[in-house]
């Protein structure tokens, strides 16, 4: 389908009709192209690459619940320690919000 596309613009010095140099024209952007035809390698191609960013977006989101998930349920220590109480109160306050959203 890129193939067809590329034959279908006219090269970068084309004259138009009336011996005029026109000027390139740039592809069109991706929402305004058609859809490969199912089963085409190109298609295929697309499915992989959606496969690999969406395991990567939900190993990353799995990662950051784990750690979410550590720190809130990290002992405090019997002395006073703002860091630590911020830290766990910010951990249980991003678990409540991911819970809810």
């Amino acid at each position: 389908a890129a193939e067809i596309e590329d034959s279908k613009a006219p090269p970068a010095n084309s004259t138009d009709k009336k011996g005029k140099n026109s000027k390139p024209t740039a592809a069109p952007p991706l929402k305004d192209r058609p859809l490969p035809a199912p089963g085409t390698s190109e298609v295929q191609n697309l499915e992989r690459q959606l496969i690999i960013k969406l395991s990567i977006m939900q190993n990353d989101a799995y990662l950051l619940l784990r750690a979410l998930t550590q720190l809130s349920m990290k002992k405090l220590p019997e002395s006073i320690d703002p860091v630590a109480i911020k830290s766990k109160a910010l951990a249980l306050e991003l678990l409540l919000s991911v819970i809810q959203n």
